[in-house]
C-alpha cells in the first residue's frame, strides 16, 4: 500500500486509563476534532 493524497491516517495513542485518536491526511494536517475515551 502506497500512501498518497487520497490517504486518511487514523492515528491512535493507547494509554493506560486515557485513549486519543484522531485523523489526519498524508501531509499530517489534522482533520476534524481529536476524540478522547477511556476503557472503563
Amino acid at each position: 500500500m502506497q500512501i498518497n493524497e487520497q490517504t486518511l491516517i487514523f492515528v491512535v495513542n493507547i494509554a493506560k486509563e486515557k485513549h486519543v485518536a484522531r485523523a489526519e491526511d498524508f501531509r499530517g494536517i489534522k482533520h476534524g476534532k481529536t476524540l478522547s475515551f477511556t476503557n472503563k
